[in-house]
């Protein structure tokens, strides 16, 4: 099943654990220093491998914190929040994350999007006919979407699903909800805007079997710590500069000059876009055309997180909302992980694509009022204040600038295995933007630390 499918409503002892899914790779070199710049999963998991082979490593991190686009908030004392990945995305037989957090004791809840309720700006829910009507409606653009793998690779997404279902001809009413089940179908799952995304290889990712789950007591931050314990990791360490030889690399932050053997390169796509990091001499062009063309960036998912005073909702694990056409990508989907937080009344919104983006420049005050306003849009007048909130602006953050890569138009697979292969021997690249299968997940980037690492240990010289 495509993850694109999980948005319908139509129809509707953990590092001993983890280091030892490290692959036996026979010593090819002699200790190696290697550098990783990032402690996201992925330089985390890179690092884990090589320092268990021998090799001596460190790791290099812009923040003040370990774990990257994992960040569990405290603001909340008695309720972690995940402000950054959520989910263990397909969470059975396969995937890595799962093994790590059951070793952990972690407690996993699952959602589905089969537990849906959906609402209408100025209409409230949908019952009936038009519940149906707008079901048989994301039926119809969900197939012509995932038809889209015979088009032109150079053509978006929103334009190819517009073609094919001749949206032209189209009343204001369902060209308002094709807008809607586009985004919420295309741009909500991946971060970017359908008029971003690349209509051939928009989809082109694996998936292993199980449901979503996430980890409503702890966050990821334990996963995160288990990978981290042992590392010798540096904060507040901004690259600025890597430069590479025949011999050895060099890399230069606002603290200081390093030197090692090798250096993998896990800064999200994002930051490389943003040429925040120069290489001497400069890649080659294969490794710049892909960071170029692979999309991160022009588009956010954002969160903002309510904590109310009680649940005034629905017993639904997801809340759809249609929003008027001129306000697309506003707050489409609340999540609700009440049922999970012992009681705790909080909900969580999602603004996507562009709209996501614009909404950064706004203050955290103006972006909770207008997710309030959707909210009373759906429930009434009557319902209460938000106690708390928190926001995000990821698109902002000098150490992503984007939520996580996606396939933009002119983008290829082929792109992604490019940064796969390593730059003269120097100079590896890892992180979710670098897996060819997983993309976008967190087991995508915890798998690729453990390809570059595996590179590194397979090398003769």
């Amino acid at each position: 099943m495509k993850r694109r499918e999980l948005l319908q409503m139509a129809g509707t002892g953990a590092l001993a654990a983890a280091s030892a899914t490290v692959p036996q790779v026979a010593h090819a070199i002699g200790r190696q220093n290697v550098l990783i710049i990032g402690a996201g999963l992925a330089g985390l998991r890179a690092g884990q491998i090589l320092k268990a082979k021998g090799h001596l490593v460190t790791i290099l991190e812009g923040r003040n914190r370990f774990g990257g686009r994992c960040y569990t908030s405290h603001k909340w004392a008695d309720l972690p929040m995940d402000l950054g990945a959520t989910w263990i995305h397909e969470s059975g037989k396969g995937n890595p994350i799962t093994p790590i957090a059951k070793a952990l004791g972690l407690r996993l809840a699952a959602d589905s999007y089969d537990k849906t309720t959906a609402y209408e700006a100025g209409d409230g829910p949908l019952t009936g006919a038009d519940l149906t009507y707008f079901n048989t409606m994301g039926d119809k653009v969900r197939k012509a979407m995932e038809s889209s793998g015979d088009s032109n690779s150079e053509m978006s997404l929103m334009q190819y699903t517009k073609n094919k279902i001749g949206y032209a001809s189209m009343d204001a009413y369902d060209k308002r909800l094709t807008d809607y089940w586009m985004r919420e179908i295309g741009g909500y799952e991946y971060a970017g805007d359908t008029a971003e995304l690349s209509a051939w290889y928009w989809d082109n990712a694996k998936e292993f079997p199980g449901p979503e789950v996430y980890l409503p007591d702890t966050g990821y931050e334990p996963i995160v710590n288990a990978l981290a314990q042992g590392q010798d990791i540096r904060l507040n360490q901004i690259v600025s500069k890597i430069a590479y030889t025949g011999t050895g690399v060099t890399v230069t932050t606002n603290v200081g000059t390093y030197t090692a053997d090798r250096v993998i390169v896990t800064v999200p796509l994002g930051v490389l876009k943003k040429n925040k990091i120069s290489f001497s001499p400069a890649l080659p062009s294969a490794y710049s055309t892909a960071i170029s063309k692979l999309g991160m960036g022009t588009g956010v998912l954002n969160k903002v997180v309510l904590r109310f005073p009680s649940v005034f909702w629905p017993a639904k694990d997801w809340l759809a909302y249609v929003p008027t056409s001129a306000e697309l990508g506003k707050f489409h989907d609340w999540f609700n992980p009440s049922p999970a937080l012992n009681g705790k009344a909080v909900l969580i919104g999602f603004t996507a694509g562009f709209y996501g983006q614009q909404q950064e420049a706004l203050a955290d005050w103006q972006i909770v009022d207008k997710a309030m306003d959707v909210l009373r849009d759906m429930f009434g007048d009557g319902i209460p204040n938000p106690t708390d909130y928190q926001v995000t602006r990821w698109d902002q953050d000098p150490f992503s600038y984007g939520s996580y890569s996606f396939f933009a138009t002119g983008s290829t697979p082929a792109m992604v295995k490019t940064l796969t292969t390593a730059v003269s021997n120097r100079v590896f690249f890892a992180g979710e933007h670098t897996h060819p299968d997983y993309p976008q997940t967190t087991h995508g980037a915890y798998l690729s630390g453990e390809r570059a690492a595996n590179q590194i240990l397979a090398l003769k010289a």
